[in-house]
Parts: C-alpha cells; structure tokens; sequence
C-alpha cells in the first residue's frame, strides 16, 4: 500500500498558506508536540511532548491570605508559594507582630498531593504590595528576593523536616551573621567586697576562684575608694569557704585609700603569658619568638556558608624583660646596634571569645557549627587557620555561657586560607534586589541596592593621652607594651555595619574646633602625636592610647528611599519626654535564665517627669545571654512598680547605677539597621629604624692638638654639629647617598631625617632627647651633612692620641675614647644640629673629659605607604550599647522638645510674627523650644552657636531657615521661622526633606559644654484649596448650575479663581503649581461607555461636544490633586451639580425658607411679625375670622399687581375663584375686616420673582400650635395652586409635573381628596405643633407653548378657619415656600429644614421587592436606591448610588418605594395619618431598565405617573388622605401632616 511521509525539518507553523500549497516540513497547527532533532532516520519526526495536569485542590487552609509569589520546580513537580495578609500603604513599615506570612510548597510527587508549610512568621515581613519575582532553587536552597527585605534563603529538605528551624531574620538571611567583636586577650572580673578581713585581704560572695586567680591587677573607680594600676596591687591568693560561701582574696598590698565593703574591685590580667617554667605545656617555646602574631575567628553555618572575620587582635607581643633595659643592655645594644631582648616572649595565648548566644545554643539561634580560630603574621598576606572547632565538641563544656575560651599553644596552623577569603572584608549580597536569577550555582541579581546610605559625619574628638590606670579601659592589662608611636599623623574614624556585615565607608568627624576633656585637648578625626616634651616616670605611665569622645548618639533614619538603614535597635524615646525612663533606686530586681526572664522596677517619673519612655509589649531589652530579649508581658503593679517578662535573661546594664537620673532603655528592633561598630585608624608613616649609637658628641673632638699634624678643629661647632660612629646596621639605616658621585668621591651626605630619642650626657650616663623646642609640638630632626672614614675625616686613631697616651712601645692608646672602634677606621658621621645641639660636649685639652662610648639612639623617619587605607583596632561594639554610654554620660544639649514642627506650605517668610506657628501666612514653624539634657531637664544659659541644614539633595539649605532666641518668659528658648518660602510639588518627598545639625551651649558648672542635635523634618504638605476657605472640606460643593446643551464649556476657568495648591499665595496670584485635575466620576458617556466630558489637566476646564450629550442633571465629582499627583501629593474633591439642558430654577423665584411657628409669630391679636413672614392667619376676636375663616393668596410674579389685569379686569386677583383687596404697593395686603389677604412672594423691588428657568417645589403649609386640649381643629375650603395662562389671559388649575392637579381641600367629593383635619389628638404639650404640608412641582419647559408670560403663579388657600381655638396662639398659620425642585436648600419638615443638617446632593430610599402590577401591600426591605429630590413623587430617575451615577435597572416592574428617614444624618420625624398614627412616605412606581420613572401608561386607576400606595381600596396608602369609592379621572397628589 501506499505510504505518504512527511518530515518538519523546518519546525514551522504556517496559518496562512492554503493547504494545497502548504509546503513539507511545515505543518498548519499542532498542540504539545516538539520536533525531532536526533541524528537517526526519524529526525523531524513530530514528538508528544507532556501537557499540564489540572490541580483541583488548591486550599492551604489559610485564610485572608494572598499570594505575593511563586515558583515551579518542573524536575521535583513542586511549586513554591509565597503568601501574606500584611499591606504596607504609604511609607516603608514592618509588618506588625500579627501579620500572617508564609512560604509553603505544593507536593505532587507523592501519592497524594499536598500543600507543606515550610516556614511561618510576621519576622518575614511580606507584603502584598511587595510581589516576589525573583525565586530560585538551587539543589536544595530556595532563594528568593522581594526588593523590601533583604534577599533571603532556606534549605528546603531543612523546613520540611523541622517546621521551627527557622524562627529569626539572621537563619534565613543570605548575607550571614557578621561577628563584630575582637577576640579579648585579658581575662577580667569585678567583683563587690563583702568585708575586709584585714588591711590586705577583701572576701566576696560565691566561689569565684576560677575567675580571680594570681598574679591579677587590682583596679577600683569607686568613689572616695579608688585603685589605680600604677599602685601595683596583684592578687596572691584566693580561697573559697563552703561555709560561709565566701571567698577570701589576699592582695600583695594595702590600698592607698583602703578597702571598703561594697566597694567594686576590678581583677584583670593578660591572658598572653610565658610558659618556659612549664615542663608540662606541649606548646614550641620558640614558634612566636620573632613573630607578631593577631588572631581573629570566623564562623560557619548549616549551609557551609562562611561568615565575614571577626576585627583581629592588635598584635599579641610582650618582649622579655618587658621592654625594660637590664645589665650590659645598652653596651650591647650599640655594639650589635640591634636590642636582642626584643624578641617576642609571649608563649601561650588564652583567645576569649565572645558568642552571640550562649554556646549550647548558637547552633539553634544562628545556625552556627563551626568556629574557625584564624592566624595572621603582620608581615604575611593571608590568614591562616589554628583549629576549626565543632559547636557540638564544645556545647556540653561551655553550656550556658557566652564566652567561649580558647588556649592557643604556639601550635602551627593547619592550612591556609584562599586570599580572596583573607581579603574578604564584606559581602556583596545587596540591602534588596528586584531581580534575582540563577546561573550554574551562582545566584545572581539584579536592580539591587547595594549598600546602605550612612551619615555623612559623626559628632566626636579625638586625643592621645597615657593609658588609664584607673580601670575605666582595660588596655593597659590586655596590652601591657602597646602605645601609641609619637611624631605621627593618624586619622581615626568610625565604620559602622548591618547585622550581616553591610558595612559603611569611614566616617569622619564633623569639623569643629575641638574640645577640652579634663585636661586633655581632643581635636578632630585627624590628630598629630608628638614628642613627649618633659620625662615619664615608667612606674605610672603605661604607654599612650588614642581616646575618642564621642559627643552625640549615632543616629540614622529608616528611610528606604534614601538609603538610610535607622538603627537596629531603636530606643523608644521621644524630644518632648527626654530619653529612655528613669529608674527609682532601690526597686529593680532581675531573674532569668538562658530562656526566660523577670524585671522588676519603678519608673522614677516624679523626679524626672521627663524620663517615662517605658519598655511595651513586643519591644526590646538588652540581653544577658544575647544581644537583645524580647518582652513579652509588662504589667503595672499596684505597688507602682512594674513587672516584665522577657524571653531571655536581660543584661546587668538595667541593674541601678547611682547616676542621677539613672536613665535605662527599651528599643523597637530594626533587622537592617545600623547593628555595630568600629574604630579604625588611617597611619601611613610606618616603617622606620631605631639606630643604637655609641655615643653622640656634640660638636668635635676636644683632645689635646699636641699630636695633632693636619691642622686644628674648629672651635665654634659646639650645638651645632655632632659626630658619631656608624657601624653594622646602623649603616644601612642612616644610608649614604649615592646617586651621583665622582669617582674619587670619599665623603657623602644623607638625606635620611634623624630624631633624637636618647642622648649620652655624660662618659657614663644618658637621658631621653625630645626632638622639639618646649612649647612646640613640630619635631627636629637633624641630617648627617658628612659621612667618611674616620682617616678622611681628620679623625683617626692617630689625630685623637696624644704622646701622654703612648703605651711602652711609643704607640698613641687613647684614641678610643672619643669614638668607639676608632682604630678600625669606622664610618663617622658629621650631623647638623642648628636647632637643637645633641650629644656629651668634650672640654678641650683635657682627656678625663672626652666623650667615652655611651648608648645613644636615633630613630629614622618613617617610611610613607601609598596606601591610603585604614586598620581596624579591637575597639569594636554594638551601637545601642555605644548609643547608652553617650545617653547617660553627657549633661549637655541633647534633645529639643517639643518643637510643635509645623512648616505648611502656606506658611510665609514675609509674614506677621504675630501669627501662630504653622498658620496662613505666618513665617514660624515651630513654637518656642526648650533644650534638654539626657536627663529631661530643660537646660539653663542656653547659646546657639551655629547651625546648618541640608535638604534631601544633599544641598546646603541652611539660609532658609532661621533660629531665633527668646526673650522674657521665653529665655533659653527657641524658635524656627522661615527664611524663604516652599511649595509642596512632585519632588518634595525626598528633596524637602531637612536635616538639621544644631550645635547648642551651656554651662555645667560654669564650664561651657556644646552638644549638636541632629533632627530631620519636611514641608508638610496642604490640601489644595483657598487657605482658611476651602481647605480641609472635601468633597467641596459649587453651586448647582446649568449649561445650554449646545455649549461647549462645561466647567470654566473662573470655578477655580478662589483655588490654590496649597501653598503660600504670591502677591494678587493664587499658586496654582503643579495642580491637576481629573474627572473622579459622574460625567456622561456614550453608548461605549467612553466620556463624553474632557477635562483640561492643567487649568480644570471641562468641555465637551455641543448637543452630543444627553439632558439630564449630572452629578460630578472632580479631584483636584497637588505636587503633580507625585509621591505625598494630597487631593481635595470637587462636587458639580450640573444640568445639561434645563435651567436651575432662577433665585427670583425663590423665597426665604420659613419652615416653623414661634412664638414671635403668635403674640397679640394682630400677628404682625406672622404677616411680615406672609403668613396667612384668622385672628382672634377680629370679627367671625376664626369661626368663618381668611382666604390668602400668594403670587409669584413679575408685575405690579394694580397694573396686571389677568381675566380683563384691573383689579388685583380678578380672574381668580376668589377676589381680594387691594393696597397701594400690593405686596402684603390684609383686610382688616377679616375678608382676604394677599402677599407677594418676591423682593420690595422690581426684581425678576416670576419663574424663568429650572424647577420649582411649591410648599403649600399649615402650621398650628397644640393648645392641649385635644379637641382644636383646622379647617380650610380649599388649598390650590394657579397658573396664569398668558395665551388666554387667565388664571387656571395645572398639572404638576406628576400629572395631577393642584388642588386639595376638607370637602368630600369624587374629584378632590378629603382632609377630615388638621387637629390635636389628646392633651399633648401646649409646646408642640401641628403641620400640613401639600408639594407641588413645576418644570419651566410645562409652559413652553403659552404666550407670554410663562411662569407666574397664584396660590390660594380658602376659608381658613379654626373654630375652637381659644386664643390667637391656636390660631392656624398658613403659608408658602418656594425652592429648586432638584437642588433644593430648603425642605421644610415639620418645622425645621433638613437639608440644614443633610447637605448632601442626594436623597435616600429603600424600595420593595419588584412585582408584576401596581400594589400597596408590599414591605420594604433594606434595598437602598437614591434620588436628586426628597420628593418621592417627583423623582425621575433612581440610583443604586450615591453619586448618582449608576442607575437602578428597574426591568419595568412596580416597586414600592419608600424615603428612608433613617438615611438621613439627623433622622428627621416620622408623618402621620388623618387619625395620628407614624406613617412613612410611600409610593407605588413603575421603573424602566434606565432607571427611569415610567411616565405614560395610562390611567386605569386614575393615575398617570407615580402615586402614593394605600392599603385600602383607594388610590392613596398609609398617607394622611383617602379617595372615596369610585375612580378619579386626575390624581391630585399626596400631602404630608403631622398632628399631636
């Protein structure tokens, strides 16, 4: 049979070819086939390749959760997932302590797929705005990164197996825990007598045997008590009794000031010691002697990562005989010219360690397994490693302690380290990364922020001065030969680090002038050290130190735009309640353990009101066991103390102290913060030579010149030339130049600088030299101007021998006593001494006198690196530690409070000073502060001395501030004002950003003492509006108006004339800068939904195209939004009540809103003041008006009456049902007689009252006072509603726009409703009132086709009459209100007018359930619907909401529809029935899918629009009228009473 075949070789889908022309190796469509590339006879074949399988079993039983994250392992079929419920809005925040976040993976390799939580907890601060794109696996370590937190990982195998292993940010960190503290090389304890046995003898409580052993120093600072070093006090013995549970210490000596119980003592001791007494130490006795040796550590975690080393030792180095000079030593030492007792005598080296949790468990808390001991010579370039310890070899040992000790031998290290490790000073994993990607087995990322922004300097000083004695350091014991090398430069500086070894460039100090501390000066970070000019007794001075003040907390804040990490750990304070909280003495007590612990304290807030910054739940105390506990409880007793439990034992730092206020610390915890630091130090003059001399002669030799056959030495050198002889070493270390030379060029000069350091004096003595002229610090040096053989020089051992030296043999001996070796024909040397002479003067002729060889010592210069690094020193710790130290030491300005920090944007630097901080306006932007210490305490003899401001840009800003001091009551008080003026625009958020370096003085004690204040504050935006106007209301309103549907601007230009954004207003102009305005909602659209509204961004200007938009009332809502919409731009919300179309209704046909009676209304027989609010009442006792009744007109209208002859007749009111009497001005007419009364409803002049636009609401009302009697009734004939026809010439009933008529009366009829009464019903209160209310409205467009005029009305209430009232204050009032039917702003409701306290554009309702007919019977539920009118029967069109922009979908079915008083702000009463019962106002409807009102359907019950419903058999429902049997041809409308 036939076989077709074909091959895709082409692997090509073509769809557009016909398939007749479809050429081979393409094919037309294919789903999950790949094509086959093998070599063998199926290549191009078509392959199946695996599809997806549905996963119908997504549930992790989390709830509220989202997925932020995700990723697919194909090759395990597993899929990673990463969730949160945590958003973070606005600026950078941490995810509080209740925030869910989870990372879990979705198995499906097993029998039954299933989700695996593999890690849990709010420390992961995931965030839904925070979405992860960046996740690998790689083996078995998820990493991922989220461009938030720091890039993270996990071993996968690890979570799944132990759902606890990872509890901490530093487990699952990809940059590791960085070890900052050096390796300690004293051994150190302190101790509290307990009593004192005798003058050398001191007991203390427990057994501390271990920890006070021989040989170690006594040190005490207690007051009045203390011990110093220099009086060399050392511990012979100690013994502990079991009995007493004391232990006896025996000291080699009484103190000066004697011991004392409760004094503090301080045993220290070096743990660099000889072991050449030891037969039994293993270590090789000669492996250091001439090596300078630093030892450092490093850790390793679960993962086999490395962390970065810890800062090594200084070097480890004692010389024998402890530096000093023994017998024969300086013979010896310019005869060799080398020291051989300078050889390292240190053999055995204990290497404390301190761990960053207890040793037992670091392997949990930080993953920690390995400790690598490290090995450094100073000469080599790598490290190399001692011994790599196993936490599991030395947890059972060291269990519950912190520090782990390491006795190092002098043993060889074991390998080497890689140099790229040795050089390792940091890791390269960024702060946060966006992008994140996998190559090989690197993980690689990308859009990273690499590194932290630091401060740009810190406030310190530095000096060299000796070494203290007094324990306050403990550098003296740890390093008993270490000083500091005098005639040098050195720059100290500061690197501070993240917990993970992110560390910051050197920081230097601010540059200032220095400060005096006791009576050492400390100058800036850059700090000369010379020559000692005046000798050193060696018994108490222990060498120099370089010592730094540090003058104000380091201070950082978290801002992740800018870079700046904040501090680790946080301490709760505030400027305006000073620092930290003041402990009351003799309350504190601390407990724990490893795991938990309990502290008790009173917080002293009496005494120092200022210091109640209080620990809080979730917040942080310093450890005991680890860098910080977390606190759990904290509970205020009734006691006044306050208990707090802690998940660790907290430090000794929180014990009392008797400083005044003794100030301790909570801390909120920052895991990126600033965590430790370092000292370092810049020297780059290092190298140089000590040249041991025989001997130094200042000027030439002094022997008798009898022998002498070359001629005389000058006699005037002496000071100003020295000779000495060079030999060995000394040679090379005071080199000849030899660059250009002839060839019989026998003396040579050096360019090697030389400084005195010891001077022979005398044949037999010597002294140290100081190179420097007192008073002055620059060092001498001196140069040799001539080196040569003694013979060329005139001075061999010939020329410096007399015949009174000759030996038995006639040969000249005593040569040798000038210059060492001299008959060897040495090199001498010829120095230049002209500013400082040098060296034993020989008197002439006279050899007892001639200098004889004595130890002299020259030190060279040294020699220049050109690297400009610096070295790391063992000065090293935790910055909150640090941070406590400055808090509670310093009594100078620390803080300001409160600073009331107010620079609005409409604040002006022109401005009133006598305007409020923060007003329009005003240039003052804080109120008056005061400057406090660390205590609190408001501080006295304040002086600002300067002051400086940078923006966010790093500019200098400072001139546009001002810091002005008071006077008077405000005396060391100060105050911020303007310098220049701000706006808030897109790029303030980060350039209007202020730091501010205020440095402070005042007096402690008379002496002056300076502290800067660092504090950061930004121009605080405004919303946009008219300052004092429009600000702080939103959504604003403008008033409701209306646009022809032909015009093409819709929102003009001058809306907007009052507005600005904010900001300060510049001369006559409004600032309208980087304004934008957007269309928020309610402008039309078309039938594809796009707007039909364009709105102008820059200027608010809304048009549109003419007569495209439909004619209706639109509700719309425009934002207005400053700084460009950028980053903390605010916006204020526009509301517009805008007609397309039709008119509002214009304001001449408006009236006052008159909703009530008073009793002004109802005092006397003639109520005046009822008539002058065109009341309509019959008055007691005037004639049959109460029994019989007043009939009232009002008009609306643009005419003078007299000359307005509706019907032909010139008579006011002809034409109408009614005739009335006429007054000359015919606006208020009163019969006196009691016949009829008539009122103009517009102004007293001829202003346009007559309608000429929009809509109207015609309030017909009846008002009467309850008399308490239960038995008083109103009456009245008729109330109807006239229009004047102009085409006809007469007065006439119209339909309201709800196609009823207008009339409404007490007469029973078929035609017209029946009000039995308006009455009391029982003995109410003689204080409330009784209302009628009837509405009608009226489109202008109604009278579109009639003659002119169109809008004029007549409204007549006839015969009203209350025949049982007793007095005039019982008599009803009649009386109209007119107002916009769609915008109204006045609603009367039974005395009051609601939109008074609504004022909102719409109206609420609730409505039924739809049904297929008209009915009455049905509930209303909670559907909630909204309208442009409170007048149920006139709504045109519901929505479902409050914009009105959605309409309700009414599916042509009839509803219920009710007005829901609940709705409303202030719930106004509820209107009654005829018979006095609560009604609600109800309305049967029929609504179109629009939304719409169906306004044509017939009238089969009479009715043509919408109607109130009735539970009866009548038209009206639960409404205060009925409609007899039978079927009315006209609806007349529904009215509104309330009856007591």
């Amino acid at each position: 049979m036939a076989e077709i075949k074909n091959s895709f070789l082409k692997s090509k889908m073509n769809k557009d070819l016909d398939d007749r022309i479809l050429t081979n190796g393409e094919y037309r469509d294919a789903n999950n086939i790949s094509v086959g590339r093998s070599e063998d006879a199926d290549v191009g074949a078509l392959e199946n390749v695996l599809g997806n399988a549905l996963v119908d079993i997504t549930n992790i039983l989390q709830s509220g959760v989202e997925v932020i994250g995700s990723f697919a392992d194909d090759g395990t079929n597993r899929i990673f997932i990463f969730l949160s419920d945590y958003k973070n809005t606005g600026t950078y925040q941490s995810a509080p302590v209740t925030a869910n976040c989870y990372i879990y993976v979705y198995d499906t390799s097993g029998a039954t797929p299933n989700y695996t939580q593999l890690i849990s907890g709010s420390y992961l601060n995931f965030d839904i705005n925070s979405p992860i794109y960046g996740i690998n696996l790689l083996e078995d370590l998820l990493f991922w990164t989220d461009n938030r937190n720091q890039p993270r990982k996990i071993n996968v195998t690890t979570a799944i197996n132990n759902l606890n292993y990872y509890t901490t940010e530093t487990q699952i960190s990809v940059a590791k825990y960085n070890p900052y503290s050096p390796i300690s090389l004293v051994k150190k304890f302190t101790a509290t007598v307990s009593t004192v046995p005798t003058t050398t003898s001191v007991t203390v409580v427990g057994d501390v045997t271990t920890s006070v052993v021989p040989g170690m120093l006594v040190t005490s600072t207690t007051t009045s008590e203390e011990i110093t070093a220099s009086e060399y006090i050392y511990v012979v013995s100690a013994t502990y009794d079991a009995g007493t549970n004391l232990t006896t210490i025996t000291l080699s000596a009484a103190s000066a000031t004697g011991y004392a119980i409760d004094q503090v003592i301080v045993f220290y001791i070096s743990t660099m010691t000889n072991k050449s007494s030891d037969a039994t130490w293993p270590g090789d006795p000669n492996y250091l002697e001439d090596k300078f040796v630093r030892f450092s550590y490093r850790f390793r975690f679960d993962d086999g990562e490395y962390s970065l080393m810890a800062p090594f030792t200084q070097i480890a180095y004692i010389p024998t005989q402890k530096g000093y000079f023994v017998a024969g030593d300086q013979d010896a030492a310019f005869r060799s010219t080398v020291l051989n007792f300078m050889e390292n005598n240190v053999q055995n080296i204990v290497l404390n360690i301190e761990m960053p949790d207890v040793v037992d468990r670091v392997s949990s808390s930080y993953k920690i397994t390995e400790i690598d001991l490290l090995f450094k010579e100073s000469d080599a370039l790598i490290a190399k490693v001692l011994e790599t310890v196993s936490i599991s070899d030395i947890s059972t040992e060291f269990a519950g302690q912190t520090l782990y000790t390491y006795e190092y031998q002098s043993r060889k290290p074991y390998k080497t380290l890689l140099q790229s490790q040795t050089t390792r000073v940091y890791d390269k994993v960024p702060v946060r990364a966006l992008a994140q990607e996998s190559a090989g087995n690197r993980i690689i990322y990308g859009n990273y922020f690499d590194k932290h922004t630091p401060p740009q300097t810190l406030n310190y000083n530095c000096a060299i001065v000796d070494k203290s004695a007094t324990g306050l350091f403990d550098n003296f014991a740890e390093y008993p030969n270490h000083s500091v090398k005098q005639n040098r430069t050195y720059q100290i500086g500061f690197v501070l680090s993240d917990k993970f070894g992110r560390q910051s460039p050197v920081i230097l100090s601010e540059v200032d002038n220095g400060t005096t501390v006791g009576s050492s000066f400390f100058s800036g970070s850059t700090i000369y050290n010379p020559y000692n000019t005046t000798y050193q007794d060696m018994t108490e001075w222990f060498g120099d130190a370089m010592q730094v003040v540090v003058n104000n907390p380091i201070s950082s804040t978290l801002d992740t735009s800018s870079g700046t990490p904040g501090l680790y750990a946080q301490p709760i304070t505030s400027a305006s309640s000073g620092v930290g909280y003041a402990v009351k003495p003799g309350t504190t007590v601390i407990t724990g353990n490893t795991t938990t612990g309990t502290y008790v304290f009173s917080n002293n807030e009496t005494t120092y009101p200022n210091n109640k910054n209080l620990p809080v739940v979730n917040s942080y105390l310093k450890g005991y066991y680890q860098d910080f506990v977390k606190i759990s409880t904290v509970v205020e007793n009734p006691t006044g103390t306050y208990t707090i439990t802690t998940d660790g034992k907290i430090s000794d730092f929180y014990l009392e102290t008797t400083e005044t206020p003794d100030l301790k610390f909570a801390y909120n915890i920052n895991p990126l913060g600033w965590y430790s630091y370092k000292v370092v130090v810049k020297q780059q003059e290092q190298e140089y030579y000590n040249c041991y001399l025989p001997g130094l002669l200042n000027g030439y030799p002094g022997q008798s010149t009898s022998g002498k056959v070359k001629g005389l030495f000058p006699g005037s050198e002496t000071d100003f030339t020295a000779h000495t002889v060079l030999l060995n070493d000394n040679i090379n270390k005071i080199p000849r130049d030899l660059t250009e030379v002839g060839p019989d060029q026998k003396q040579y000069r050096s360019s090697v600088q030389l400084f005195g350091r010891v001077t022979n004096n005398t044949q037999t003595t010597n002294l140290q030299y100081f190179p420097n002229i007192t008073g002055n610090k620059n060092a001498l040096s001196h140069t040799a101007s001539t080196i040569a053989t003694a013979n060329d020089l005139n001075m061999s051992f010939e020329d410096l021998s007399d015949d009174t030296g000759n030996n038995a043999n006639g040969q000249a001996i005593n040569g040798n006593l000038t210059f060492y070796q001299l008959d060897t024909n040495p090199l001498v040397a010829r120095i230049s001494t002209l500013q400082k002479s040098i060296g034993m003067t020989a008197a002439s002729g006279t050899g007892s006198e001639n200098m004889i060889p004595y130890l002299a010592i020259y030190e060279t210069e040294p020699t220049t690196s050109l690297l400009d690094i610096y070295y790391e020193t063992t000065t090293a710790g935790l910055v909150a530690d640090l941070n406590w130290d400055i808090q509670t030491g310093f009594q100078g300005p620390a803080s300001f409070g409160p600073l009331n920090w107010s620079m609005r944007e409409f604040c002006d630097s022109n401005g009133s000073d006598t305007l409020a901080t923060g007003a329009i306006g005003s240039p003052w932007i804080t109120d008056y502060f005061s400057v406090f210490s660390n205590e609190g305490a408001a501080l006295q003899d304040m002086t600002l001395i300067s002051f400086t401001v940078d923006n966010g840009d790093g500019n200098d800003v400072t001139s546009d501030f001002r810091i002005e001091p008071g006077t008077g009551a405000e005396l060391n008080k100060f105050r911020i004002k303007l310098g220049t003026n701000y706006t808030y625009i897109d790029t303030s958020s980060v350039t209007d950003v202020f730091n501010f370096n205020v440095t402070m003085q005042t007096l402690v004690s008379t002496v002056p003492v300076q502290g800067t204040i660092p504090f950061t504050e930004s121009l605080i935006n405004i919303i946009p509006g008219a300052p004092g106007t429009l600000t702080g209301s939103s959504p604003l309103q403008v008033n409701p108006y209306s646009i022809s549907a032909s015009s093409s601007t819709v929102v003009a230009a001058s809306i907007y004339d009052t507005l600005n954004n904010g900001g300060a207003d510049i001369g006559v102009l409004k600032n309208k800068t980087q304004l934008v305005y957007t269309i928020l909602s309610g402008g039309p659209t078309d039938f594809l939904g796009f707007d039909q509204w364009t709105i102008n961004s820059s200027t608010g200007v809304v048009t549109q195209v003419p007569n495209a938009v439909n004619q209706q009332l639109y509700t719309m809502t425009i934002r207005i939004q400053d700084a460009n919409a950028g980053v903390g731009s605010l916006f204020i919300d526009v509301g517009f009540r805008i007609t397309v179309g039709t008119a509002a209704l214009n304001s001449g046909a408006k009236t006052p809103c008159v909703t009530n009676l008073n009793t002004n209304n109802l005092t006397g027989t003639t109520p005046t003041n009822a008539i002058a609010s065109k009341m309509a009442t019959p008055r007691f006792g005037q004639g049959s008006e109460i029994s019989q009744g007043v009939t009232a007109c009002w008009f609306i209208s643009n005419y003078d009456l007299n000359n307005f002859t509706p019907g032909g007749v010139a008579a006011v009111g002809s034409g109408l049902p009614v005739s009335f009497a006429s007054t000359s001005d015919n606006k208020a007419i009163t019969d006196a007689s009691g016949g009829t009364e008539a009122y103009w409803l517009g102004p007293t002049t001829g202003t346009s009252t007559e309608m000429t636009a929009g809509n109207i609401a015609i309030t017909c009302n009846v008002g009467m006072k309850n008399d308490g009697t239960g038995s008083l009734r109103a009456l009245w004939d008729s109330f109807i509603v006239y229009h004047y026809n102009g085409s006809t010439d007469t007065w006439e009933e119209f339909e309201d726009l709800n196609g009823s008529l207008s009339k409404y009366s007490t007469t029973n009829g078929t035609t017209t409703p029946t009000l039995p009464y308006l009455e009391n019903f029982g003995a109410n209160s003689s204080s409330t009132y009784n209302y009628f209310q009837l509405v009608k409205g009226f489109a202008y467009s109604q009278f579109a086709a009639l003659s002119f005029p169109k809008g004029n009305f007549a409204i007549v209430i006839k015969n009203l009459r209350a025949p049982n009232a007793a007095s005039q204050s019982s008599s009803p009032y009649a009386w109209i209100t007119t107002d916009d039917l769609y915008n109204p702003s006045c609603i009367p409701w039974q005395g009051a007018n609601i939109q008074t306290t609504w004022g909102n554009a719409y109206y609420p309702y609730v409505r039924s359930s739809s049904g297929p007919g008209f009915t009455c019977s049905s509930s209303v539920g909670a559907n909630n619907l909204y309208a442009n009118t409170p007048y149920g029967e006139y709504v045109n069109v519901f929505y479902t909401d409050t914009g009105l922009s959605t309409v309700f979908n009414g599916g042509s079915l009839w509803y219920n529809i009710e007005l829901n008083r609940s709705g409303f702000s202030t719930v106004p009463n509820s209107w009654q029935t005829n018979q006095g019962s609560d009604v609600e106002l109800r309305w049967g409807v029929r609504i179109l899918s629009t939304g719409e009102k169906q306004t044509s359907f017939g009238a089969p019950t009479g009715d043509n629009y919408a109607r109130p419903t009735t539970t009866g058999a009548g038209n009206i429902c639960e409404i205060s009228s009925t409609v007899p049997s039978g079927t009315a041809p006209t609806f007349y409308g529904a009215v509104r009473i309330f009856q007591n």
